[in-house]
């Protein structure tokens, strides 16, 4: 009986029209196959898509960038104002018999609001100046930007006690209006 089935199959396959059947239903599955992993393929591709611009926001989100209050006071609130810390300050190098001899004023553009702080801190500021100054070398100091590199010093240090008492960082720059080394 199975020999009968396997002969009838072998026939049927020989026809023209057999051959032609079969030449379709196959295009037809390639055709079907085809679509359906194409229409997987954009599946994937539209949700690789969509996390990309997920993690895109999110990203954006992230860096918001901080917004800087504007002063309310006269004509030009972002002029710079000047504080000058008094007078001189001297300090001894670790090296023997050197000493140095600095003014220094503060400079802001954050308003009346910051320049008033500034003003009313000038003590504990001085302190803070004194003790900046202690820890800079004589080396530093007479290097080619010896006075940039005490200004910038200065400043850091500034920006980082009012930055703990204040919460922000008023000082722009610091500015070294006399300066001596001995």
């Amino acid at each position: 009986m199975v020999g009968k089935i396997i002969a009838g199959l072998i026939a049927a396959i020989k026809s023209p029209f057999s051959i032609a059947l079969g030449l379709v239903l196959m295009m037809a599955g390639a055709a079907a196959g085809g679509f359906f992993f194409a229409k997987r393929q954009d599946a994937i591709e539209r949700q690789k898509a969509a996390e990309a611009k997920a993690a895109a926001e999110k990203a954006a989100k992230a860096h918001i960038p901080v917004k800087v209050p504007q002063p309310e006071d006269g004509p030009d609130p972002w002029m710079p104002r000047y504080i000058p810390l008094g007078e001189e300050f001297t300090t001894n190098f670790r090296e023997k018999k050197r000493v140095l001899i600095v003014e220094v004023t503060v400079v802001t553009r954050k308003g009346k609001k910051a320049e008033d702080s500034l003003r009313a801190r000038v003590i504990p500021l001085r302190a803070r100046v004194d003790a900046l100054l202690s820890v800079f070398s004589y080396d530093q100091a007479v290097s080619e930007d010896g006075s940039r590199l005490l200004s910038e010093h200065l400043k850091n240090g500034l920006n980082q006690t009012l930055r703990a008492d204040l919460g922000i960082s008023p000082v722009e720059d610091v500015l070294i209006t006399h300066l001596f080394i001995q």
